[in-house]
């Protein structure tokens, strides 16, 4: 049996069926994401599992037990908000001994020290929320929450409102974290990269129902339907006439990864039957890190390519023409 199993669970707001029979099966100590586009609902359903909201059919069980009627604090779950809900007037070490106080626990100054030093917080016990960043909150939260060493944790959005800098160097401290405890852990969030970056497995929502699920590997190059396609990374997408011009098949809609396309250069080898050929035009090109992105078109029909900025490869100038090499095992045909 799952560690948490998700049965056939239906939830509704009025006359709006949010979750329609969702089917999931967790493992002891994964880091699943629930991933998916706003108003999907990916929150909902944490919720749900967390007991803040009641459910309108289906089952949820944890450790193999039924807890789809259990009080939320007899649910053994830890969960992290979005905004932190941190408690303004207690110091670090009160906000994260909360738990612990509320449990009538006793002599737990060590526990709290380890999970101080754990989070990256020692010499901040004595401050305050507000003469905290919004990273160091967020390791409060986070403590706050592994405390009192819930069964589950869950996490709602609960790097959203950082920077990309900060958001990156949290996650991974997350992820180190989960491991060394772990900890079961249910992430939503609507960042792809974020998802793919952390995720033992993904589970992808879309208007209620699970679009597609498997590790992230497996999420990224083969996305099974056109939702998927249109929201997991950025495929060039063409339809109907545009698969005509663009690759000359009678095709209904094809999709390629940019990185999956690259242009032909004298003097290297190709095994030709790997590739399908054209001939395109460069129109745009820009700087993203360590990959120069070319914008090119082909009868009218404009698409990204990706290559690795390397000093031995050669900048193409807009206006060039240029023959581009697809790689006929990334073609994706739906």
């Amino acid at each position: 049996m799952k560690f948490v199993e998700i049965k056939n669970l239906v939830k509704t707001f009025g006359d709006t069926q949010v979750l329609k029979n969702i089917d999931i099966s967790i493992e002891e100590g994964e880091f699943v994401t629930l991933l998916g586009p706003s108003g999907c609902g990916k929150s909902t359903l944490l919720r749900c599992l967390a007991g803040l909201n009641s459910i309108d059919g289906g089952t949820i069980y944890v450790a193999g037990k039924d807890i789809t009627d259990t009080e939320p604090k007899d649910r053994g779950i830890g969960m992290v908000f979005q905004n932190y809900a941190l408690f303004p007037n207690m110091t670090v070490w009160e906000n994260i001994e909360f738990g612990l106080k509320i449990k009538k626990e006793k002599d737990y100054d060590e526990r709290i020290k380890e999970m101080v030093k754990m989070v990256g917080l020692e010499g901040k016990e004595g401050y305050y929320p507000s003469e905290l960043s919004g990273g160091q909150q967020q390791r409060v939260a986070f403590a706050r929450a592994l405390i009192t060493k819930p069964k589950i944790l869950l996490l709602d959005e609960s790097l959203s409102a950082l920077d990309a800098k900060i958001r990156k160097s949290l996650r991974e401290k997350l992820r180190e974290i989960q491991k060394k405890l772990k900890i079961t852990t249910i992430f939503v969030t609507h960042d792809q990269e974020e998802a793919l970056a952390i995720s033992d497995r993904i589970f992808v929502l879309n208007k209620g129902e699970i679009s597609q699920s498997g590790v992230p590997e497996a999420i990224y190059t083969n996305p099974e339907n056109e939702f998927m396609v249109d929201f997991i990374g950025s495929y060039n997408i063409f339809r109907g006439e545009e698969v005509k011009k663009v690759l000359d098949l009678d095709e209904k809609m094809v999709a390629i990864r940019p990185e999956s396309i690259y242009v032909r250069e004298e003097g290297r080898n190709y095994i030709e039957d790997n590739f399908h050929n054209i001939e395109a035009k460069i129109i745009d090109r820009i700087i993203i890190g360590n990959v120069i992105r070319y914008t090119v078109e082909k009868n009218g029909v404009s698409f990204i390519v990706d290559m690795l900025n390397r000093g031995e490869n050669k900048l193409y100038n807009i206006n060039s023409q240029v023959e581009l090499m697809f790689m006929k095992q990334e073609i994706k045909l739906y």
